[in-house]
């Protein structure tokens, strides 16, 4: 396969070969690690794969919204890609400030909620993130959702005990 094929960088590559440039590290010159990368850009994170990503996106987004609504709790869901969020507060954080205002007893238990529930997400922040892989279905969505309604219903107005 020429340097051209593997989308069009040649020149840098050529750059590279010729000793303009030395490209050194732990996994760049690794041959599994560059067959890997080369089947994850080729084979894994196909278009079909980012459309069920964002398929998935949207039903989790719009499944824990309803959560949120049901219960009547003062949250968001933000989303970007594969990534998403809860956010436990009223208005959009545009800041550093709005951030340190997020109340973080929420997002505690609702990572709490969500670990014992089987879903992992980043550990004991203000605002838990999740990341949607090419891996998950619609059952991990699911799971998903039904762990955040257990976290609503426990968490919603006038169920402090």
């Amino acid at each position: 396969m020429s340097v051209a094929a593997v989308g069009g960088t040649d020149q840098t590559m050529a750059h590279v070969a010729s000793g303009g440039y030395e490209m050194v590290g732990t996994f760049n010159g690794n041959p599994l690690a560059m067959a890997a990368t080369r089947a994850m850009l080729t084979e894994v994170a196909t278009p079909e794969a980012y459309g069920n990503i964002e398929r998935l996106r949207q039903r989790a987004a719009t499944g824990i919204e309803a959560a949120i609504m049901t219960n009547g709790l003062t949250a968001h869901v933000v989303t970007a890609g594969a990534k998403g969020c809860v956010v436990f507060s009223a208005e959009p954080v545009t800041n550093y400030r709005g951030f340190l205002g997020v109340d973080d007893r929420y997002s505690h238990a609702h990572w709490l909620i969500q670990h014992n529930g089987g879903v992992f997400l980043p550990p004991w922040g203000k605002i838990e993130q999740w990341l949607i892989s090419v891996q998950h279905n619609d059952a991990d969505i699911d799971r998903l959702i039904e762990n955040f309604s257990v976290f609503a219903r426990a968490a919603a107005p006038g169920t402090e005990g």
